[in-house]
Parts: C-alpha cells; sequence; structure tokens
C-alpha cells in the first residue's frame, strides 16, 4: 500500500470482518527481538495519538479473563526493565496527566492492595534514601483536613511504629529535609521559646524547687520559676519575683559550684537583684516549714 493512502470504509469492515475471531500465533523470540529493534526510539506523534483517541472514542473493551491475567503474571515474573527501556517509558509519560480516579475505582484498589507489600525490604530502603532531601510540594489545607480525619482514632501496629521511629535515626533533620527547612524551624522554635520562656536545655525542675515555688507563690503571687534576665549573658533564675526584683535560688549541695554562684551573685547584685540561696533540703524544710526530702 502506497505511502499515505487510506482504506475505504468497506475494505476495512472486510478486514475486520475478516479478522474476528481469528487468533495470532504467539510471536516467537527472535520476532519479538526483531519488532522491539524496528520500533526502538520510535513514537507515535500527537496527531496519530489525537486520531486514534477519536477513532476509539466510546469503545468499551472488556477487561482481561483471569486465565489472561496469569499469562500475562507468569510471562513477566522476574524480568526487569533495562535502562533503555526505563528512559523511554519516562520519556514517553512526561507531561501526561492522568484523570483522577472515581471512587469506587479506589475502593477497588484499595481492597485489592490490602495488605500487600510491593517492594522488598531492600528496595524499601532505596526508596527511602532516594527521598531524602526531596523538597515536596506542601499539602493544601483540604488534603491535610482529609489526612487528619481518614487517620483519626486509629492506632498503628508496634511493628509500623517501630519501623517509622528508626526510620531517619541517625539522619540530621538538614539532610532529610533541606537547609531552608532546617533554618525554618530552628527560627519557629527560637521564637516559641521566647514567647514561652523555656530554656534551650530547659533542666528538670527538682522536688525541693517546686516545693519552694509552691510556698513563695502564695506569698508573691507575680513569682516566676525559670526567669530569664538578659545582663552581660542570659541568666536563668530558679524562682524571682521580677517587680521586687528578688531572685530565690535553691541549691543542691552535690551539682551547685560555689566559685561560680559568687560571681553570677555579684553580677545579679549590681543590676539591682536581691539574691538569696537556700541550701539543701534541710534548710528549705527550716524555711517553708514543711519537711521537705
Amino acid at each position: 500500500m502506497r505511502k499515505g493512502s487510506k482504506h475505504s470504509p468497506e475494505t476495512i469492515l472486510k478486514m475486520s470482518a475478516a479478522h474476528k475471531g481469528h487468533v495470532n500465533k504467539p510471536l516467537t523470540a527472535e520476532q519479538r527481538a526483531h519488532s522491539s529493534e524496528v520500533h526502538m526510539g520510535h513514537f507515535v506523534s500527537q496527531e496519530t495519538r489525537a486520531k486514534l483517541s477519536k477513532a476509539n472514542k466510546g469503545v468499551v473493551r472488556g477487561p482481561h479473563t483471569a486465565e489472561h491475567i496469569a499469562k500475562i503474571s507468569a510471562a513477566n515474573r522476574g524480568k526487569k526493565r533495562t535502562p533503555e527501556q526505563r528512559a523511554a517509558i519516562s520519556l514517553r509519560s512526561k507531561g501526561r496527566i492522568c484523570g483522577p480516579c472515581s471512587e469506587e475505582t479506589k475502593k477497588k484498589i484499595s481492597e485489592a492492595t490490602k495488605g500487600k507489600h510491593f517492594a522488598s525490604a531492600q528496595t524499601r530502603e532505596k526508596m527511602r534514601a532516594s527521598h531524602i532531601g526531596r523538597k515536596h510540594k506542601p499539602c493544601s489545607e483540604e488534603t491535610k483536613r482529609k489526612i487528619g480525619n481518614a487517620t483519626r482514632g486509629s492506632i498503628r501496629p508496634p511493628e509500623q511504629r517501630e519501623y517509622l521511629s528508626n526510620l531517619y535515626k541517625g539522619i540530621p533533620f538538614a539532610v532529610r529535609c533541606g537547609e531552608e527547612a532546617a533554618k525554618s524551624m530552628a527560627i519557629n522554635n527560637s521564637i516559641r521559646m521566647k514567647l514561652n520562656n523555656i530554656r534551650k536545655y530547659n533542666k528538670r525542675i527538682s522536688k525541693p524547687q517546686r516545693a519552694l515555688f509552691d510556698f513563695l507563690k502564695d506569698i508573691f503571687p507575680d513569682a516566676v520559676m525559670e526567669y530569664n534576665v538578659k545582663l552581660d549573658k542570659n541568666y536563668y533564675l530558679d524562682i524571682a519575683v521580677p517587680d521586687a526584683m528578688i531572685n530565690f535560688e535553691y541549691d543542691d549541695p552535690y551539682w551547685h559550684n560555689t566559685s561560680k554562684d559568687i560571681a553570677r551573685d555579684s553580677i545579679l547584685k549590681n543590676a539591682g537583684w536581691s539574691v538569696m540561696r537556700i541550701n539543701g533540703t534541710k534548710e528549705l524544710s527550716e524555711f517553708i516549714g514543711v519537711k521537705v526530702k
């Protein structure tokens, strides 16, 4: 047939009737290799794709039979695409936009894939490593709401919690999410800590200090724990009454360094603060009138 010529509608109908019910013989390995070599790098033009799409519009093809699916699965089992094939598929799919699945299709996919793992542990590890540092587009508010509603009340199994816990262990946040995200998080944390008067390396409040604070709170309602005073550097006062500029310090004999405490108290006194130190639980018990262990 001459290049560019078209079959008449009558010829197309005759060819269709002649081939109805006809089953082609499967290609041999040599024929498949030859066909692959001939068509390698050949792509259907946009015009031809538009024609095919128009011609097939409204045509409903039946789903594969279970036997056919089993044959395809058996034929492709264990096979891996070559880098050239993957590059060709990627090139063909570039820019292609797939329409969203219907709710019915989503339900079918969900039921079919429930409980299945499509990748080995080694493959999942490779995928995880390839996503480190990759910037993803932020979810829209609607998507966040959907994720929240879908996961509300659900409890992950212990194996999944352990896997997620170990997923990024030992990998810095800047490596996982990028330098910009790390800087943004550091700035937000700094603002939050300043607004809430939280120390950078927040120490645990000891029971004696808590007992002293509860006692002083009745006398000085505006008493504050871990109060930040900025002088030559940041000083954190165990308990402070800012308006009266009084500082109460509870010293555990085991932890406190007397020479450093004297130097610190001198700086605070020069700034107008009155400093009162209570050493050990015995002195504290006498001060508040309640035995403290």
